[in-house]
């Protein structure tokens, strides 16, 4: 039987069920015998599998397209009337659900309203983990470096990030619709789901962002292992051996496409986290292999450094932000540039606020300092091991994560 003839007869059957009780008074229980030989269950299954079949064929048609689309990226993709690079997928998925719902809604409020919503919100969430395993397999590819891989991979996942930040949209408004189109005792469940729903195009949409940041850390991280080098000596501070010019340059270049084409939502997000990641990557420059600290010349250069790079993220977020951001940096910075007896105060000023500071990371830096010898490095590194044990026997608490927690102190950086 077909899906339309299927719902005919449910709502006819409801209907004189409603009309009999409406008129006589008389509850469907007492009616006999009962209408299509009571089989609305059986019924109800055969259109709800009907249903499955054509979302699946429908969802698989459009995903299908949209990878295809997403592989090749012949082209830039298309963009909304702000700018946003979009794909079109979110449109046609919730079209499809509100036509499903809008054709039920006229037969049903209960359990096949909730059977029909069950079935549009599994293939919408088989349709964003499809997403995210292809986002995170092109990722793998631009970080390998894969020889074929299309051009145009940050504009795409905007793309898609836009996409999902739309579908979460979608799928919050149709859970509003819903309240006054399924029974009460149905509504809890339905909310459920479209809440998982609307959550799984949010982690799409964040993975979107965090690769997009990937992508621009992997850009700069060539400049980055230039930094603290003898090369970043060179020039007096000129910009033409200083690797911060052009990882600044990289990072405007990035944000400016960012601004113009990604949703407002994601763009304050990105800038956040963009600023967050920065730091760690920047604090994990300090470990390059060939990283040495000449006191006082690498004075002035972090100096420089620290000034401009502070000065571009002002663009993006507030200065106290930008600042607190810093904080580790400049404390670390503090360290690495202290002399005389000021080595351990500054290492106490650093790791009192940062605990999970790994000694490990401390001794790396007191060790590419040239302006200590071996006697040196050994008294202040002990005194800083003999603190960091005298705090910790101390602690009581857990300590609180920061950023030191995020650094690699595995194989010296390249």
């Amino acid at each position: 039987m077909e899906a339309s003839a299927i719902l005919h007869l449910l709502r006819w059957v409801r209907n004189y069920y409603q009309d009999m009780n409406a008129r006589l008074g008389v509850g469907e229980e007492l009616l006999e015998p009962k209408l299509i030989d009571g089989k609305q269950d059986q019924l109800v299954t055969e259109y709800v599998h009907l249903i499955r079949t054509k979302l699946a064929e429908w969802m698989g048609n459009l995903l299908a397209s949209e990878t295809r689309e997403f592989l090749h990226r012949h082209a830039y993709p298309d963009t909304d009337a702000a700018g946003r690079y979009t794909m079109s997928a979110s449109i046609i998925m919730f079209q499809m659900v509100n036509q499903q719902v809008d054709i039920v809604s006229s037969s049903s409020r209960g359990a096949l309203m909730h059977d029909v919503l069950a079935e549009c919100t599994t293939a919408l969430d088989e349709f964003h983990r499809a997403w995210l395993r292809l986002i995170d397999a092109e990722h793998t590819r631009f970080v390998e470096r894969s020889a074929d891989l299309a051009e145009g991979l940050p504009e795409y996942t905007m793309a898609v990030g836009n996409d999902a930040f739309r579908a979460r949209e979608f799928a919050e408004a149709l859970a509003t619709r819903m309240d006054a189109l399924v029974d009460p005792d149905h509504a809890p469940r339905v909310r459920r789901r479209l809440d998982t729903t609307l959550d799984g195009f949010m982690r799409l949409a964040t993975r979107c962002n965090a690769v997009l940041i990937d992508i621009v850390l992997c850009d700069i991280r060539p400049a980055l292992a230039q930094l603290h080098t003898p090369s970043w000596y060179d020039n007096n501070g000129g910009n033409n051996n200083n690797p911060m010019a052009p990882i600044i340059a990289t990072l405007d270049d990035y944000c400016t496409d960012f601004s113009a084409h990604l949703c407002e939502h994601l763009l304050t997000k990105l800038k956040a986290d963009l600023l967050e990641r920065f730091v760690v990557a920047y604090i994990e420059s300090f470990r390059n292999k060939a990283a040495r600290f000449r006191v006082p010349a690498c004075v002035d250069r972090f100096r420089a450094d620290l000034d401009n790079v502070k000065d571009f993220f002002a663009k993006l977020k507030t200065a106290k932000r930008v600042n607190q951001a810093f904080d580790a940096v400049d404390k670390l910075v503090a360290f690495v540039c202290s002399t005389g007896g000021l080595a351990f105060l500054d290492f106490w000023s650093l790791y009192n606020p940062y605990r999970d500071l790994p000694i490990s990371f401390v001794e790396e830096l007191v060790d590419k300092r040239e302006d200590l010898d071996r006697a040196a490095k050994k008294e202040l590194i002990e005194n800083c091991k003999s603190k960091v044990a005298e705090e910790s026997a101390k602690r009581k608490e857990p300590i609180t994560p920061t950023v030191f927690g995020k650094i690699n102190v595995g194989k010296e950086h390249k």
